[in-house]
């Protein structure tokens, strides 16, 4: 009675290469499926039914495969039970129906078993590239409800910067964030002769509030869909409170290792502008190059493959770090710099006047990056510098200020 509600033929039939007795069948078709629970479970760990999956094709896949587990199992104990009762219970007319039957739900158990391996297989080859990364990075994040921004066009010197966070940081709106953005600071521009300080980077950024109490295993599930488990590599988390005195932000967190290297800032944020936060958030920053030296096992950020083709970050980015380290440290007239920042900063002043805290602060941040410019050449003294700062911070504040009072 078992097999007739729960047929189960064989891969033997479907493959054309005849009927086996029908303990033989059920057997081989078992051990086929569980050999696919074993590559689920090792790749995705005991409770990969209750891991994000990056597709939801393979979260099916994963319920079918331990349905028809149970199913086989159910089918062996009918085969033993009513063949011990009746030897010749399956022959004949009970032969046909079993191969028909069972023919059908092989091709529905086979193709969920076919994508089980090949996204086992997808998952740990995925993120060779540093294309994939970011595509990784943001299917991940837009899995966990995230939305997905695009980079803010003005220069930054941190992934923070990005109005999205920093607005989003101080408001009591609930918010989940992601998006990348490149990272200008001049005073790292190297004339792309050092293999792993640049001019410009890429960080990967991602806030979500309230933080709630998992952000680190959110975390590192997000490394485990790139292929970066705690078995395979040195993951650490050292204590690393953060702080942009630039706009007045601050927060307690992490800096994240991988065999060594700092690849991820995890923080708490507590204050942005000076104003406390009064629900916190929670910050990721991934720093991309580095991830991808990881990854790859590469030791100068020029070598990293960029794609599938063979492009390189070096044949995309070499040159314009060669250009802009000698803008940036030998070119520009700092003396305009130094102008540009008191005008920068009057229109800001002018903005906030006129209400405009969004394009207030795009201006804040043109200021901000002026000051790392003259920074990067040396011409300010601690004071100066210091002075500067502050200067910058309190338009952050007036910024932030007025943006919670519209």
């Amino acid at each position: 009675m078992l097999g007739k509600v729960f047929p189960a033929k064989t891969v033997s039939s479907f493959l054309g290469i005849g009927y086996l007795p029908g303990w033989q069948n059920y057997w081989s078709s078992f051990l086929i499926l569980f050999i696919v629970d074993v590559i689920l479970t090792l790749t995705y760990g005991g409770e990969y039914l209750l891991y994000k999956m990056p597709n939801s094709g393979i979260v099916v896949a994963a319920i079918f495969t331990k349905l028809a587990i149970v199913m086989l199992v159910m089918q062996l104990i009918g085969i033993f039970i009513f063949h011990a009762q009746d030897p010749s219970a399956n022959s004949g007319e009970d032969i046909v129906i079993q191969i028909a039957s069972g023919q059908v739900l092989t091709v529905a158990l086979s193709m969920p078993a076919i994508m089980s391996i090949y996204y086992a297989y997808k998952k740990c080859t995925i993120c060779v590239n540093l294309q994939s990364i970011i595509k990784e990075l943001q299917d991940f994040w837009a899995g966990e409800g995230c939305v997905i921004l695009h980079p803010y066009t003005s220069e930054v010197g941190a992934g923070t910067l990005h109005p999205a966070t920093i607005m989003s940081a101080i408001d009591t709106k609930p918010t989940k964030i992601a998006y990348l953005q490149p990272v200008i600071r001049p005073s790292d521009g190297r004339y792309s002769d050092n293999p792993n300080r640049l001019y410009q980077h890429h960080q990967y950024q991602v806030i979500i509030k309230p933080s709630g109490n998992n952000l680190q295993d959110v975390y590192l599930d997000s490394l485990k869909a790139l292929g970066i488990s705690t078995e395979k590599y040195d993951i650490k988390f050292v204590e690393d409170d953060w702080e942009n005195p630039s706009v007045g932000a601050s927060g307690l967190g992490w800096e994240v290792t991988c065999n060594g290297m700092e690849v991820t800032q995890l923080t708490y944020i507590q204050q942005v502008g000076g104003i406390d936060c009064k629900m916190i958030p929670g910050e990721v920053a991934y720093g991309l190059e580095r991830l991808a030296m990881c990854i790859q096992g590469v030791d100068n950020v020029y070598d990293i493959t960029w794609n599938d083709n063979g492009v390189t970050y070096g044949d995309i980015f070499k040159q314009r770090e060669y250009e802009f380290s000698y803008l940036a440290l030998d070119y520009y007239d700092t003396k305009v710099v130094q102008q540009q920042f008191e005008d920068t900063e009057k229109l800001c002043k002018f903005l906030i006047e006129k209400e405009l805290p969004m394009a207030a602060y795009d201006q804040c941040i043109k200021t901000s990056h002026l000051l790392n410019l003259l920074d990067a050449r040396g011409v300010l003294g601690v004071n100066e510098r210091t002075a500067h700062i502050g200067r910058v911070r309190e338009l952050t504040k007036k910024c932030c200020e007025l943006y919670m009072s519209k």
